[in-house]
């Protein structure tokens, strides 16, 4: 890559990192901690011939469970400069009403009637809006099982061996990029700091851990644009993501762990339930093993 031999251009990325990595710091987990529990039992997606990626990729969890136990686990993508790259981002998604500062929509993750998978809606993110950006995708929570197999033969099964300046050749950063990720759906959930300032109240941001329960694993899950935008014509799509059970983290502070708990700005339909997407990190919120529950 040509910016890897020029200083300015160099900076420049890395100071983009920075809000990025700084997120991403938290993520380190030391060995030597028991393995938790957490399970799914089937695919969401449903495309005949599609590989998913059932894999317990950690102890801790299969792929849907999106564990992160060290920094080198978030793959760091740059996105291409010829062509813009639409994704979305799951990371604040959850209950009927909106969290985080006023004036945010609502993004409910619908729990199925089977409780095997979740119907998010998400934040649409273009890269043409943001070109220097980058996203971030858990090499543990891939859901193609030839992209994850393929990343972690390029990357190391911890993801260490590749960065943001080789991303380009990266399975998964060229997949998501090229749309190749899920079949069908060119656009996927990824992890990005593009709302996080949103999700900032009283100088509170960061995450915080929930006991064991059932949450959306999002990480690479398929995503369709219907055309939704919110009150401030924010573009959103909706997501499919699989469903499993576990101690979980939420992307942020001082709301409750029950998504059903916080109000909802509409009308919802009889019986509905809601879940937090979220993903699981040992060292923040070691807890107990919980019992394993298929989905």
């Amino acid at each position: 890559m040509a910016f890897c031999c020029v200083a300015a251009p160099r900076m420049r990325i890395a100071s983009r990192l920075v809000p990025l990595l700084v997120l991403l710091a938290v993520l380190y987990v030391p060995p030597g901690r028991q393995a938790l529990a957490q399970s799914v039992a089937t695919s969401p997606i449903g495309t005949t011939g599609f590989q998913y990626n059932n894999q317990k990729t950690t102890p801790y969890g299969v792929a849907a469970a999106d564990i992160v136990l060290k920094l080198s686990n978030m793959l760091v993508c740059k996105t291409p400069s010829a062509s813009p790259v639409t994704y979305a981002l799951c990371f604040y998604s959850g209950p009927a009403g909106p969290t985080g500062q006023a004036g945010n929509p609502a993004l409910p993750c619908t729990l199925s009637p089977d409780g095997k998978s979740a119907s998010c809606v998400c934040y649409k993110l273009d890269t043409s809006q943001t070109p220097h950006d980058t996203y971030a995708i858990d090499i543990n929570g891939i859901l193609n099982l030839g992209v994850y197999k393929s990343t972690v033969k390029a990357c190391g099964h911890d993801g260490a061996k590749c960065s943001v300046a080789t991303s380009a050749s990266n399975p998964a950063c060229a997949a998501t990029n090229h749309g190749t990720m899920m079949p069908t759906r060119p656009i996927i959930s990824v992890f990005s700091t593009a709302a996080a300032s949103r999700y900032t109240v009283s100088g509170k941001s960061g995450t915080q851990a929930c006991p064991a329960g059932a949450y959306a694993g999002c990480m690479t899950a398929p995503c369709a644009d219907q055309g939704q935008t919110d009150g401030k014509g924010n573009a959103l799509v909706t997501c499919q993501c699989p469903v499993v059970t576990g101690l979980y983290e939420i992307g942020q502070q001082d709301v409750p762990c029950n998504a059903n708990a916080v109000p909802a700005t509409s009308a919802v339909a009889s019986g509905s339930n809601f879940v937090w997407s979220a993903s699981h990190n040992p060292k923040s919120n070691p807890g107990t093993a919980p019992s394993s529950k298929a989905h």
